[in-house]
């Protein structure tokens, strides 16, 4: 029956297929509709079954059998919640069969139905001869794009499992970079992902955050969160040079002036800290000064950091690597633990700000000519305070198998 849809099925396998979805079609028929009796042919039977919804080959027949779900309608901006009956009746042999309350009051004889299973065992049919309907899988917020969204995450996420455990299996691999940042570019380079300074997250969604114990099996405190550039127009200092020549401090090393430097609530050694003001829509930088007021460094708007963090972290794989130096005297990593956060509580940003559970670390220095070397503004979280803007984590075993 799919073949007399108006609405062509390999056009709608294409559109989910965006979102790495599958989905179980139907047509209904003008008698069906009628009489409030649709077939559960074989690739919608199956269908179900794969998705532990419903299982008609273990149903009993008649009306003491029959099974009834709840499952939602979709429409352009909202869903309706209605009743959906499985059965095998009593007469032949008992064909599946199944039935929607008011149906027809959604779907006509001949439109494309798809049925789509979220993560849950909630059941959502998508009318997808309607055009409007269909072209809100785009809009952000629309009932069709989150439903697609989230299946393509769940998808993205099992099949990113996957491929650490993969590397796990490997033991310890040397470090392809020296330095800090070794442990998260030897990951990425690991899954294929191209180093680059894209603010969007890192595999198809979901943003990759690695960290190693140090050698002494402690695993390292802050992880860090975002970079946000402040906003210059807002701020007392126009550039990173000009911060640094006010703030900066030389390397006794090299010489160089640099800015390395965490600022939380309280002032530092230099008298730099952070403070949010809801009101005002601000986060600041501030310089305590002996007995004057504060003075005022830089400022980013609260919303853009709210903003920043939603998009960097709806769904996070947070990857714990033992480290140790190998035979050749190249530092190694061994990827072990996964915690799996999603959605951050982003109305606790600024009062974890302001009591210092997120902090803000300046990253500057002069290069030999003289120019500023700008690492990026790093708002950064304890992970032991995790809890407060990731709740309910999932908690993966690279090593098990």
């Amino acid at each position: 029956m799919l073949n007399q849809s108006d609405f062509f099925v390999g056009t709608a396998i294409e559109m989910f297929a965006e979102f790495g979805v599958d989905a179980g079609y139907l047509v209904p028929t003008k008698t069906g509709l009628e009489k409030g009796i649709l077939d559960a042919h074989q690739q919608l039977h199956s269908f179900f079954l794969e998705n532990a919804l419903h299982d008609y080959s273990t149903q009993e027949q008649g009306q003491s059998g029959k099974r009834k779900i709840n499952v939602h309608l979709l429409s352009a901006d909202g869903s309706d919640t209605r009743e959906m009956s499985l059965y095998r009746p009593d007469t032949k042999k008992g064909d599946p069969r199944f039935w929607i309350s008011r149906l027809g009051k959604y779907a006509n004889a001949g439109n494309l139905l798809a049925f789509i299973v979220d993560g849950r065992g909630e059941v959502f049919v998508v009318n997808c001869s309607k055009i409007e309907l269909m072209a809100s899988r785009h809009e952000v917020g629309s009932p069709l794009h989150r439903l697609l969204t989230v299946q393509q995450q769940r998808s993205s996420a099992s099949e990113l499992l996957e491929m650490l455990k993969g590397i796990s299996r490997k033991g310890f691999v040397d470090s392809m970079r020296s330095g800090d940042t070794g442990v998260g570019f030897t990951l990425e380079s690991l899954l294929g992902i191209a180093a680059n300074s894209s603010r969007s997250p890192d595999y198809k969604g979901i943003e990759i955050k690695a960290s190693g114990a140090k050698r002494s099996g402690r695993s390292a405190t802050k992880q860090t969160l975002f970079s946000q550039v402040p906003d210059w127009k807002l701020s007392s200092c126009s550039s990173g040079a000009e911060i640094l020549r006010e703030f900066g401090y030389p390397d006794v090393e090299t010489g160089r002036t640099q800015l390395y430097t965490t600022v939380s609530s309280s002032p530092n050694p230099s008298g730099l800290f952070l403070e949010a003001d809801e009101d005002a829509d601000l986060v600041e930088s501030l310089a305590q000064r002996e007995t004057h007021l504060p003075i005022k460094v830089v400022q980013w708007t609260l919303e853009s950091l709210k903003a920043a963090l939603a998009a960097k972290h709806n769904e996070t794989f947070w990857v714990s690597a033992k480290k140790r130096i190998g035979e050749s005297g190249v530092e190694q990593f061994h990827f072990v633990k996964v915690r799996h956060t999603r959605a951050p509580l982003v109305n606790n940003f600024s009062a974890l700000i302001n009591s210092g559970v997120i902090t803000m670390d300046f990253t500057l220095s002069t290069r030999p000519t003289g120019s500023t070397r700008d690492h990026g503004y790093l708002f950064r979280i304890d992970r032991r305070n995790h809890h407060l803007m990731f709740p309910n984590p999932i908690e993966y075993d690279l090593t098990a198998s």
